[in-house]
């Protein structure tokens, strides 16, 4: 059944944008429910934004540490933002952003996934990207609003700061989580790669969180149920 026979889906009968301002805007829609009530809408709408993990020539991870106004803290994450009009594509916002970011320049640049973050409330799209080479060339060039300090840690450093808790920011959690999925060491050559089962499918982050914290806090149980689904003929 398509999204448009979905007996679940609602009718859009009218959009205005009631807020705007530079980075996103709130629009409202009028639409009726399935069961032929009525109602509004609101959600937020932003342009595609891409994230970044990068690696050194000598496999640090490169992360950012920014204040976030919202929460009120330092957020330590991965580079990010926001395609501009100006980009290509999706990849050239992503050197463009490692580029302002964190003053380095990546030698390959690669997809890793794309997730919607909070499709309840965004139309937001996150396309992910592995980074490696790279290599400082520039000095940092940050927008207005922009408090970013950098630093390259171990990757297995940073990893198991993601599994203890102490790195908070979903995109972050993310992107470590499908690198393991997709990279990990424990993953053998014959096992299922869970990536390929779901992320095509799935594309929420509360649902890709909840997997995906089984591959870094439970590896070795995964492989084993990954095993267990094999062709038992040898095929």
């Amino acid at each position: 059944m398509t999204s448009d026979q979905d007996e679940l889906r609602w009718e859009t009968q009218d959009s205005q944008t009631v807020y705007r301002c530079p980075g996103f805007q709130v629009r409202e829609d009028t639409v009726t429910f399935p069961d032929g009530r009525s109602g509004s809408f609101h959600s937020v709408e932003e342009q595609p934004a891409v994230v970044i993990l990068a690696f050194t020539p000598t496999d640090e991870v490169i992360i950012i540490d920014e204040w976030r106004q919202a929460v009120g803290r330092v957020n330590r994450g991965l580079p990010a933002g926001t395609r501009e009009s100006s980009d290509s594509d999706l990849r050239e916002t992503a050197q463009r952003e490692l580029r302002e970011e964190t003053g380095h320049r990546a030698a390959e640049i690669s997809k890793l996934c794309e997730a919607e973050p909070a499709n309840g409330l965004l139309d937001a799209s996150h396309h992910y990207f592995v980074a490696s080479g790279c290599e400082p060339t520039t000095e940092l060039d940050l927008d207005d609003n922009e408090s970013i300090r950098v630093e390259t840690v171990p990757y297995a450093r940073f990893r198991t700061a993601v599994k203890e808790g102490s790195v908070r920011d979903g995109r972050a959690i993310l992107a470590i989580s499908h690198y393991e999925l997709t990279h990990g060491s424990w993953l053998s050559g014959r096992s299922m790669n869970l990536a390929e089962q779901f992320s095509d499918a799935v594309t929420d982050n509360i649902v890709w969180h909840v997997l995906t914290a089984q591959v870094i806090h439970r590896p070795q149980a995964v492989l084993r149920h990954n095993l267990l689904m094999l062709p038992q003929n040898g095929g």
